[in-house]
């Protein structure tokens, strides 16, 4: 996981994969707005009382190297991408990572769930 680069830009928190020039953009307690057709992933953070308690939610943005949008992205290196900011940077494993509605993602993802009819 050391292949992670992390920067603040103007209040905007940027993870960078050096090796495999992937860019995400992280936001707390952010809301997806439909219709924006960008690559998002979305996680909610846990605490452990006794019982697991929702601690906030984060959603993820691909970036492309102008720190655009992008819509398209290797679902495998953002899924990395966000286990490495849980897991590094807020030292937890308590999350549970989503692909909201609202990402570009979503078709191609439920595609792998549905079968055909026979």
């Amino acid at each position: 996981m050391e292949n992670y680069k992390l920067t603040v830009q103007g209040g905007l928190t940027i993870i960078e994969h050096v090796l495999c020039a992937f860019k995400m953009s992280v936001h707390r307690d952010y809301k997806a707005v439909p219709g924006n057709n960008t690559a998002l992933l979305e996680a909610t953070l846990y605490r452990e009382d006794g019982v697991f308690v929702k601690n906030g939610s984060y959603h993820f943005e691909a970036l492309d190297k102008e720190n655009h949008p992008l819509i398209e992205v290797n679902i495998d290196d953002f899924k990395t991408a966000v286990d490495f900011f849980f897991t590094s940077i807020l030292n937890t494993h308590h999350y549970v990572k989503s692909i909201p509605k609202a990402s570009s993602l979503c078709n191609s993802e439920m595609k792998r769930f549905q079968f055909e009819k026979l």
